[in-house]
Protein backbone atom coordinates (compact mmCIF):
# COMPACT_ATOMS: atom_id res chain seq x y z
CA UNK A 1 0.00 0.00 0.00
CA UNK A 2 1.26 3.49 -1.31
CA UNK A 3 1.54 6.45 1.35
CA UNK A 4 -1.02 8.37 -0.84
CA UNK A 5 -3.46 5.56 -0.67
CA UNK A 6 -2.94 5.69 3.01
CA UNK A 7 -3.03 9.11 3.26
CA UNK A 8 -6.37 9.17 1.16
CA UNK A 9 -8.22 6.26 3.11
CA UNK A 10 -7.30 8.44 6.51
CA UNK A 11 -8.68 11.59 5.11
CA UNK A 12 -11.99 9.33 3.99
CA UNK A 13 -11.88 8.11 7.23
CA UNK A 14 -11.47 11.53 8.88
CA UNK A 15 -14.09 12.97 7.34
CA UNK A 16 -16.93 10.11 7.12
CA UNK A 17 -16.07 10.56 11.24
CA UNK A 18 -16.48 14.39 10.92
CA UNK A 19 -20.07 14.18 12.49
CA UNK A 20 -18.96 12.18 14.96
CA UNK A 21 -16.19 13.86 16.50
CA UNK A 22 -18.49 17.03 16.17
CA UNK A 23 -21.12 14.93 18.66
CA UNK A 24 -18.47 13.91 20.79
CA UNK A 25 -17.04 18.09 20.99
CA UNK A 26 -20.12 19.07 21.75
CA UNK A 27 -20.97 16.04 24.51
CA UNK A 28 -17.72 17.20 26.11
CA UNK A 29 -18.23 20.64 26.30
CA UNK A 30 -21.65 20.25 27.75
CA UNK A 31 -20.41 17.80 30.32
CA UNK A 32 -17.33 20.13 31.70
CA UNK A 33 -19.70 22.94 31.56
CA UNK A 34 -22.15 21.26 34.09
CA UNK A 35 -19.48 20.33 35.96
CA UNK A 36 -17.85 23.24 36.15
CA UNK A 37 -21.19 25.06 36.87
CA UNK A 38 -21.52 22.74 39.85
CA UNK A 39 -18.31 23.53 40.92
CA UNK A 40 -19.11 27.14 40.95
CA UNK A 41 -21.82 26.88 43.01
CA UNK A 42 -20.70 24.48 45.43
CA UNK A 43 -17.56 27.42 45.88
CA UNK A 44 -19.58 30.02 46.35
CA UNK A 45 -18.77 32.31 43.51
CA UNK A 46 -21.09 34.87 41.74
CA UNK A 47 -21.48 35.66 37.98
CA UNK A 48 -19.72 38.89 36.20
CA UNK A 49 -23.02 40.39 35.70
CA UNK A 50 -23.99 39.58 39.60
CA UNK A 51 -20.83 41.37 40.51
CA UNK A 52 -21.55 44.54 38.61
CA UNK A 53 -25.25 44.04 39.79
CA UNK A 54 -23.50 44.79 43.41
CA UNK A 55 -20.49 46.96 42.86
CA UNK A 56 -23.70 49.27 41.15
CA UNK A 57 -25.51 49.28 44.48
CA UNK A 58 -22.36 49.63 46.65
CA UNK A 59 -21.59 52.83 44.77
CA UNK A 60 -25.21 54.12 45.13
CA UNK A 61 -24.63 53.40 48.97
CA UNK A 62 -21.29 55.31 48.75
CA UNK A 63 -22.56 58.34 47.05
CA UNK A 64 -25.71 58.87 49.45
CA UNK A 65 -23.47 58.01 52.40
CA UNK A 66 -21.30 60.64 51.28
CA UNK A 67 -23.86 63.26 50.92
CA UNK A 68 -25.21 62.37 54.43
CA UNK A 69 -22.36 62.84 55.86
CA UNK A 70 -21.75 66.42 54.23
CA UNK A 71 -25.22 67.45 55.14
CA UNK A 72 -24.23 66.48 58.58
CA UNK A 73 -21.16 68.39 58.40
CA UNK A 74 -22.75 71.48 56.73
CA UNK A 75 -25.62 71.41 60.16
CA UNK A 76 -25.53 73.95 62.72
CA UNK A 77 -23.95 72.23 66.06
CA UNK A 78 -25.76 71.84 69.01
CA UNK A 79 -24.84 74.33 71.60
CA UNK A 80 -24.34 72.68 75.03
CA UNK A 81 -27.27 73.09 77.30
CA UNK A 82 -26.39 72.27 80.82
CA UNK A 83 -28.17 69.44 82.38
CA UNK A 84 -30.90 70.28 84.11
CA UNK A 85 -30.67 69.52 88.34
CA UNK A 86 -32.45 67.12 89.79
CA UNK A 87 -35.40 67.19 91.48
CA UNK A 88 -35.24 67.90 95.00
CA UNK A 89 -37.92 66.48 97.12
CA UNK A 90 -39.46 68.42 100.33
CA UNK A 91 -38.08 67.68 103.72
CA UNK A 92 -40.40 65.73 106.08
CA UNK A 93 -41.25 67.68 109.39
CA UNK A 94 -39.77 66.46 112.30
CA UNK A 95 -41.49 63.99 114.76
CA UNK A 96 -42.54 65.08 118.16
CA UNK A 97 -42.08 62.26 120.39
Amino acid sequence: MSADRLSDQLADILQQSSPLFASLKTEARDQLRTLLDAQIEQMGLITRAEFDALRASLDRANDRLAKLEAQLAAAPKPTAVPPPAPPTLPKAPKRRR
